[in-house]
């Protein structure tokens, strides 16, 4: 993952991304969810930390500053719209240690990186729709790279 190509992507775009996250802000988070992110996560809050609320770029990605990470199950807990993402909790894994940190054209679609004691080394990125979801990634990184490519494997 190359995040410079990521920041100089957005910034062509003209879209503004959050202010970054400080060591201690990204620390104080793995405290209150008792996770680690992996080193290629926390890279990318220290640089880049998701775009400004309500950014989105060309393709109706939006991604979250830490501060708006939360798990599947404090998200979707009473989801009952359309898609019906309240079903994502009665089809996926351990939903509760599922931390959504992008969506894809206003909801229709969410993206979630498993973050756990157990899963150091394993965090997949899940793209969830309502109760269906499927991994997209085998890392953080490898999503980033894939949405640089506009690849449609994000896309389920």
């Amino acid at each position: 993952m190359n995040l410079s190509h990521l920041k100089a992507a957005w910034e062509k775009a003209h879209i503004r991304a959050a202010r970054p996250a400080s060591r201690a802000e990204i620390r104080a988070f793995e405290r209150k969810y008792s996770v680690q992110l992996p080193k290629d996560m926390f890279d990318y809050f220290k640089l880049v930390n998701g775009m400004m609320d309500g950014e989105t770029d060309n393709e109706l990605f939006a991604f979250y500053s830490l501060d708006k990470l939360e798990t599947v199950v404090n998200k979707f807990s009473d989801w009952h719209g359309i898609p019906k993402y309240s079903d994502a909790l009665t089809t996926l894994d351990r939903p509760e240690t599922l931390f959504l940190f992008s969506d894809y054209f206003i909801h229709l679609e969410a993206f979630a990186i498993r973050l756990d004691k157990s899963s150091i080394l394993n965090n997949h990125v899940y793209a969830i729709c309502g109760g269906m979801y499927q991994v997209v990634a085998v890392s953080f990184s490898a999503f980033i790279d894939l949405y640089l490519q506009d690849s449609e494997a994000l896309i389920i």
